[in-house]
């Protein structure tokens, strides 16, 4: 039997609203993994103050260098302009604007940032937890605080609530 994969975590986006993705596989019950994912959250802010200027600074000059890298595939290109097509944003050149923009940016924007669009409760989430089959699904009684259990993805469309 192989070892489960390393969770891992990532920002992506539909539609110009950005979110957070963290894939966790566990045999750890679905409670656990829960709270666990939610005291990682609630410990950002304390990560984000405790980082040196030398170090925040690292991780702009890397994302900046990363963002104004020009692609070397086409398929990149088209990518990028099909996605501010498909999103409705119409942001051609967005990345680069980013990019320039991060020069400015400091730990205390980060840390507003997180607390007035991240931090937990106020954040929208979406919990998805899927089971090996056989595997047994948490009961209803089992949803974790600040959730509602929905029984298929219609009942989530019917229900979602994007922006106030």
């Amino acid at each position: 039997m192989h070892p489960p994969p390393a969770p891992s975590a990532g920002l992506s986006s539909t539609r110009g609203i950005y979110y957070l993705v963290f894939i966790v596989q566990s045999q750890t019950s679905p409670a656990e993994v829960t709270q666990r994912v939610h005291t990682f959250l609630e410990g950002v802010p304390q990560r984000i103050a405790n980082t040196s200027a030398a170090t925040f600074s690292g991780l702009v000059d890397a994302a900046r260098q990363y963002m104004l890298e020009p692609p070397t595939r086409l398929a990149q290109v088209a990518s990028e302009a099909w996605d501010a097509i498909t999103d409705d944003t119409h942001r051609f050149g967005w990345t680069k604007s980013v990019a320039n923009a991060l020069s400015n940016a400091t730990l205390q924007d980060v840390l507003e940032l997180w607390d007035g669009r991240c931090s937990l409760p106020g954040a929208g989430r979406v919990l998805v937890q899927v089971f090996a089959q056989g595997g047994a699904a948490s009961s209803a009684a089992h949803t974790p605080t600040g959730y509602m259990r929905l029984s298929s993805p219609r009942e989530f469309r019917n229900t979602a609530v994007y922006w106030d």
